[in-house]
């Protein structure tokens, strides 16, 4: 299902032709369940960037909202969305299936990497990874590089084997690890807290929030390597001077009262920068993307 939304409204549309967006439109595109929320989130940087890239031919910044990532793929092989946003992971994915290309990393909250965590109480029955077997994780939802597809590969990585339960009453299957969505790195952290999981995931920045709410009282059972907070991707083929007026209108919207409001709405984003190294950044999270297609867990 594929939604196109524009400055002030938006609309569904179930096959969008490729013809109703002209030469002169960006789109840029986003993978999430919640529209409204979505709209809230682009709209000031697509009023920005439809501003800044005038001079270079763009009449009109759109924004494409997508549930599912094979559509984003799809999508964006098409030509129908020139910018994708999104974790680390996810990035990956589409941009292994549609050929899109890594074009700026995003600073959030001051913070340019982050890095996932496997975390559990300090006085409870898990105290490493082994532990878990027989027992319940917490996971943040499918579509989380932090919150599920970084946790699943460190829990592979230590030979684990995973079951998914419908509900937290149901019980773990023998020699497994029974695992749960929660909906968000909040309610992770709430079902840590009240003892409904034993174990949950999240990113370093979320605990270090639970380790100011509750000092002492969680473990860090295992960690992932840094990853960049979100990134970028362009469609294949761009023309470079678009590619390049992009670039620098992004990474260059801190640098102005305008861009920096812009920006600090943009999910706390405090700049946008260029990779100094794209392979030495991708190469590692190929790897673990492919190895979580092999697993059936992508």
């Amino acid at each position: 299902m594929l939604i196109i939304l524009k400055r002030l409204s938006w609309v569904l549309i179930l096959l969008a032709p490729a013809q109703m967006l002209s030469a002169e439109v960006l789109v840029l595109g986003s993978l999430e369940n919640d529209v409204r929320r979505q709209v809230a989130r682009f709209t000031p940087l697509a009023d920005y960037l439809e501003t800044a890239l005038a001079p270079h031919g763009i009449s009109e910044v759109q924004i494409t909202v997508m549930r599912e990532d094979q559509d984003i793929a799809g999508a964006i092989s098409s030509g129908d969305i020139d910018l994708y946003f999104d974790t680390p992971v996810i990035a990956a994915k589409v941009a292994r299936d549609s050929g899109a290309i890594p074009l700026l990393k995003q600073y959030r909250n001051r913070d340019a990497t982050f890095r996932s965590m496997i975390v559990a109480p300090v006085d409870g029955p898990v105290q490493t990874l082994d532990d878990l077997v027989d027992r319940k994780i917490g996971f943040e939802e499918r579509s989380s590089s932090a919150g599920f597809l970084l946790p699943v590969y460190l829990l592979d990585q230590a030979g684990l084997k995973l079951a998914k339960l419908r509900t937290r009453h149901r019980d773990v299957p023998a020699g497994k690890v029974g695992y749960l969505f929660t909906g968000d790195c909040d309610n992770t952290m709430y079902w840590l807290v009240r003892g409904w999981v034993d174990a949950g995931a999240i990113n370093d920045i979320d605990f270090r929030r639970l380790d100011s709410a509750f000092p002492g009282q969680f473990r860090v059972l295992s960690e992932s390597r840094f990853m960049p907070r979100e990134v970028v991707m362009q469609r294949p083929n761009m023309e470079h001077d678009l590619s390049q007026a992009i670039s620098d209108a992004l990474t260059s919207m801190h640098e102005t009262p305008e861009g920096r409001v812009v920006i600090k709405g943009f999910s706390h984003t405090d700049r946008f920068e260029r990779f100094p190294d794209i392979y030495g950044t991708f190469q590692p999270i190929f790897a673990i993307l492919n190895r979580l297609i092999s697993i059936g867990m992508i």
